[in-house]
């Protein structure tokens, strides 16, 4: 995708300057966004229509308007507060294994090694900075990183990095969502309500009308709402032997990584699909806004692969992908229009099954529903779908010797906190459609009958 530097910045050795338009991976985009060194430039499909090209420079600019609105407010909050500079604490630990092995020797003796103390030094001088500023009101109500008094202690920021490097790699959802840094455990993020067109009216509100030369223009503004987003915790917890931990800490810090790494990647990728919204994200299939599609007969046949494309929002139809249960393969594979099939090359079971649909690439995974069940084929836009958390998605570490003491084994938990949500409040009904049409970022196939 394509984004436009706000910042000098080196990419894979290369330096580019602010306000250049480079074509980057969605991982690296999503990450330039996030850091502030970016922002998306927009593309329309190029198979969008006039009219569509229309709606959808309305479309920006209702989108546009709620959001200056937004950072107006944003702003003016951030003015008020006092100017504290906070500098990264620049840790004294030689690996992830390191500090692990520091954060146990605290827990054994009741002495925090040099190296964690140093760091946890570093952490209180910018703790300190944040309630002299106001923001908390006494010791122990900011925490940013670091304090085993508060439950655990924040992996320095270069770990979290390590950390969550497998759960990019595996997962395939969260990586392209919008991600939304958060300072705060709740968020009210501006959504806007565009359910109908058949008025002629977008975004809830806004109407676009024909006026004789001279006469009063008629007042119109977008219909907007919010979205809530709160973060809730999940957690991964290891259990070690002592004497791995003693003979080597490098192979701790390896299993570790894998192990919290891939369970991660797993967990938020299924909430982003499946969650039901209670103390958890609220994933897509559980959206207001999704549209399901009744299938045409039994299984998967090529015309419900044609509905769900057809129901898909144009403007998401660029960063659109499908989402498949592992066990719909045959019947995708089995697919034919007239006597010809539909997805399999065309050398047959020798070739290559392809892994693309309707042009966009097809996820196969368990966390879809099972076969037959209502979403066991989904076509989504991953982007159209919030995702906060705190800036990095911070990953909390702390330790126990007294669980499982009789065994001599080490606990380790590591805990992180998102929520997610999808951006639409509700499906679209176009100007010009059937009674029961929708559109949608988000469409999946339903139930078999």
């Amino acid at each position: 995708m394509k984004v436009k530097l706000l910042k000098d910045v080196v990419l894979e050795g290369d330096e580019y300057k602010a306000n250049t338009i480079v074509g980057v991976d969605e991982v690296t985009a999503s990450k330039l966004i996030a850091d502030g060194d970016g922002e998306e430039v927009k593309e329309l499909d190029p198979s969008t229509t006039d009219d569509e090209t229309k709606a959808a420079k309305i479309a920006k600019l209702a989108v546009d308007s709620c959001l200056a609105e937004f950072r107006k407010t944003q702003e003016e909050f951030l003015k008020r507060l006092p100017k504290v500079e906070v500098v990264e604490n620049p840790h004294p630990f030689k690996s992830f294994g390191h500090f692990l092995s520091c954060v146990k020797q605290a827990a054994v003796t009741g002495q925090r090694p040099e190296p964690l103390q140093k760091y946890l030094d570093g952490i209180e001088k910018k703790n300190k900075a944040l309630r002299d500023a106001g923001i908390g009101k006494a010791e122990g109500d900011v925490m940013l990183v670091g304090d085993d008094a508060q439950g655990g202690f924040l992996a320095p920021g270069e770990h979290r990095a390590e950390l969550l490097t497998t759960a990019l790699e595996q997962a395939f959802f969260y990586p392209r969502a919008r991600f939304i840094p958060m300072a705060m455990s709740k968020i009210d993020f501006p959504a806007i309500f565009d359910d109908d067109h058949t008025e002629g009216k977008f975004y809830g509100g806004v109407e676009i009308i024909r006026v004789a030369e001279g006469a009063q223009k008629t007042e119109s503004k977008p219909k907007t709402g919010q979205i809530e987003l709160n973060l809730s915790e999940v957690a991964g917890l290891c259990y070690v032997t002592n004497n791995l931990l003693e003979d080597s800490m490098v192979s701790v810090e390896a299993m570790l990584m894998s192990v919290f790494g891939q369970a991660i990647a797993f967990v938020i990728d299924d909430d982003c699909i499946n969650g039901n919204g209670a103390g958890q994200p609220q994933g897509f299939l559980q959206a207001p806004c999704l549209v399901t599609i009744g299938r045409t007969g039994a299984g998967i046949a090529a015309d419900d692969v044609l509905n769900l494309w057809q129901s898909m929002f144009p403007a998401s139809k660029q960063r659109a992908i499908w989402i498949a249960n592992h066990e719909t393969f045959t019947q995708l594979a089995k697919m034919e229009i007239g006597d010809s099939p539909a997805w399999m090359p065309a050398n047959g079971l020798s070739g290559k099954p392809y892994d693309m649909l309707m042009g966009k690439p097809i996820f196969f995974t368990e966390k879809a529903p099972a076969l037959n069940a209502g979403g066991d084929l989904s076509v989504v836009d991953p982007g159209m779908y919030l995702l906060a958390g705190k800036a990095g998605l911070n990953v909390k570490t702390d330790t126990s010797i007294h669980i499982r003491f009789d065994k001599d084994q080490t606990a380790f938990r590591f805990t992180i906190r998102y929520d997610g949500k999808a951006w639409w409040k509700s499906s679209l009904k176009p100007k010009n459609a059937t009674q029961d049409f929708r559109l949608s970022p988000f469409v999946t196939l339903g139930a078999q009958q």
